[in-house]
């Protein structure tokens, strides 16, 4: 009796760190991806910058 309580404890427990686990890696995954979506854009916008001086210079 003990030992079914403390089998469902420890496969609860470990449900629950899976859950953790790939929702951890979710959200590294959207934070990479936000982080590249930001830098592509502020190098555009350094070259569209750049763009803009070649031709008023």
């Amino acid at each position: 009796m003990l030992g079914d309580k403390i089998r469902t404890i420890l496969a609860t427990e470990t449900s629950d760190m899976l859950k953790i686990n790939r929702l951890t890696k979710d959200l590294e995954a959207l934070f990479v991806q936000e982080l590249y979506e930001a830098t592509v854009g502020a190098v555009n916008r350094l070259y569209e910058n750049k763009d803009d001086d070649n031709k008023g210079g």
